[in-house]
């Protein structure tokens, strides 16, 4: 026996080293996935958000031609997202509560069946000739309201499953998903709407949403029902979350320059339309890539955030940085009279509006602690229900002067505004480690190290 023990002996210590590099391979391999596309319930959310949102971006560029091809006014293209935004304003603190009170999961499965059903009686309308401005308006804030219920639930599912640590990249991917989405959705709208009654495009649509809820099956609950807040009375669930944002010195910077922003800072979106037809002169084809340019310019940002996340330290200067940026390629969009120029510029503010959209998602869910990430969800959708009165505005100073002229008054405003919050909150010049700390009610003062 004595001559064998040689020869196995120098073979089992020789495999053991091989094993370990390759085993050490694939942990260094795996460690440098971006978190979140580690879990196979974020893969499937994500999927669905990948399906949904170019079903969204469609329809909005639908109505938007709908609107356009029935009237000329700025002012009734900006009643349209008026009505769009509105359920954030109305219904968006109460759907956080909501989406901390119930399976988030099943929140998003009943908006998705819900718009399903409405996108095929819209088409309905269509196909019948019975269409008219206040359908279109009722459509928009109906889905408006099931978009409304349905974010805070997708994202604080997604975070749920991502994990505080994962927050930011998480949020950069539903970003990208949404980017995507766009740059699909708006070119199939445009494209379609060129050949096709507007009845097909609501059909597939809904197509498209059946889709998403085959993504949505199967998935974990992921749900703990907390007796505490179960017992606890609605108003008094929601009176908590503003009461906390209000203590919580960084979340309530977030709010304020969320509301600015949306508020005054949007406003090219909202004559993109005018601009589109009356300026550019351009036909539904063009119009939709327009619309998509944004969410192209915006590929790059959102992927380079998704694998850098957890490694960003400053959110809150990115955050007004990007916000001030906006402003002043948005009045640039709206002096420019050469369709390449406008296409560009609307390609850079999608590549500084990703940086913006995603900051201030990750720091509401990376400030608020986990009972209260829904109720804060719930806040950023009301502030963002600032835009519905900010396009009844800007469509009323266009009307009454040029659409150039609104966007620059009310961009102006906004980047007044952005400074008096900069000046306001100096916490937003600290690392975000230091804002997590600050944000708890109790522990805001905490040195900068910076």
């Amino acid at each position: 026996m004595p001559p064998t023990t040689p020869r196995t002996g120098p073979t089992v210590i020789a495999a053991r080293p091989r094993t370990s590099r390759a085993r050490r391979a694939a942990c260094a391999l795996t460690r440098r996935v971006p978190r979140p596309l580690r879990h196979p319930a974020f893969l499937r959310i994500w999927g669905s958000s990948i399906a949904t949102y170019p079903a969204r971006l469609a329809e909005i560029t639908t109505l938007a031609w709908l609107v356009v091809d029935r009237t000329e006014s700025p002012f009734a293209i900006g009643l349209l997202s008026f009505f769009r935004f509105t359920p954030f304003l109305v219904i968006g603190p109460i759907m956080g509560v909501v989406a901390d009170r119930i399976p988030r999961l099943r929140v998003v499965r009943i908006s998705q069946i819900s718009l399903t059903a409405l996108t095929l009686a819209m088409a309905g309308l269509v196909f019948s000739g019975r269409l008219t401005l206040w359908h279109i308006y009722a459509y928009a804030a109906l889905s408006g309201a099931l978009w409304t219920i349905e974010v805070p639930a997708r994202r604080t599912y997604a975070i749920g499953v991502a994990g505080r640590r994962g927050a930011t990249s998480a949020v950069s991917f539903d970003m990208l998903a949404w980017t995507l989405g766009t740059i699909v959705g708006a070119n199939f709208a445009g494209i379609m709407l060129r050949f096709v009654d507007a009845g097909y495009v609501f059909v597939g649509v809904s197509l498209q949403y059946v889709v998403s809820l085959w993504f949505l099956r199967g998935l974990p609950v992921l749900w703990r029902a907390r007796p505490g807040l179960q017992r606890e009375p609605f108003l008094t669930s929601l009176a908590q979350g503003v009461a906390f944002a209000k203590q919580s010195r960084p979340l309530l910077a977030v709010i304020a320059i969320v509301a600015a922003q949306n508020m005054f800072g949007f406003t090219h979106e909202v004559l993109a339309p005018v601009f589109a037809t009356d300026v550019l002169h351009t036909g539904p084809a063009l119009f939709g890539l327009l619309l998509s340019a944004p969410a192209i310019g915006s590929v790059i940002t959102t992927a380079w955030i998704s694998a850098r996340g957890s490694r960003l330290r400053y959110h809150g200067r990115m955050l007004i940085s990007a916000s001030v940026l906006l402003c002043g390629f948005a009045v640039a969009f709206a002096f420019s009279r050469w369709y390449p120029v406008s296409f560009l510029l609307f390609l850079a503010i999608g590549v500084i509006g990703a940086v913006f959209s995603i900051m201030h998602s990750a720091l509401y869910l990376i400030l608020a602690p986990d009972e209260m990430r829904g109720r804060m969800l719930g806040l950023q959708a009301f502030v963002i229900g600032a835009y519905p009165i900010s396009s009844l505005a800007v469509g009323a100073i266009a009307d009454a002067l040029t659409p150039a002229v609104a966007v620059t008054i009310m961009s102006g405003a906004c980047v007044l505004l952005l400074g008096l919050i900069f000046l306001m909150f100096p916490e937003l010049r600290r690392t975000t480690d230091d804002l997590r700390a600050a944000a708890v009610p109790g522990r805001s003062r905490v040195p900068s190290t910076t």
